[in-house]
């Protein structure tokens, strides 16, 4: 899926933890979520993350190739393993966590999908393409969640 994408379904899932949880941080959580979303691109020379970041994202699409390991639930499970470790920061990584997570579901709505657990051949795919006027919809969808959430 394209960033934008991503972003917006982050910003959902945000808004309903924050709402949910009663997050006193809540531009701080959504802020983190949104990088969550967009880091397992950093695999690819051509997202929103990468181009941030050039020099770093240049060594990881050196060594990974794009849907690989950063497409996995191994990095969530990361952040929920240093989420424990230093709970003085705990938001910063559940919002990482949840972040990701939102990005991996995304993509295995792609005819592509996503290798959860990668190097395991097993694939989660969908139907809709990337950049399709049904993602198109789909973020249509998003927008109007986020609306409607945001003034309840």
């Amino acid at each position: 899926m394209k960033g934008i994408t991503h972003i917006l379904f982050a910003v959902l899932i945000g808004i309903v933890y924050i709402s949910y949880f009663n997050i006193e941080q809540g531009l701080l959580f959504l802020g983190f979520i949104i990088l969550g979303a967009l880091l397992p691109d950093i695999d690819t020379s051509n997202s929103i993350i990468s181009n941030k970041t050039k020099p770093f994202s240049w060594l990881v699409t050196g060594v990974a190739r794009h849907r690989g390991l950063f497409h996995t639930i191994y990095i969530p499970i990361g952040f929920y393993v240093l989420a424990w470790l230093f709970p003085r920061f705990e938001i910063v990584f559940i919002a990482l966590l949840f972040g990701y997570l939102s990005h991996l579901f995304i993509d295995a709505l792609t005819p592509q999908g996503i290798q959860l657990f990668y190097p395991f051949k097993t694939r989660l795919k969908g139907f809709i393409k990337t950049g399709s006027i049904l993602e198109f919809l789909v973020d249509i969808v998003i927008v109007f969640c986020i609306f409607k959430l945001a003034y309840l």
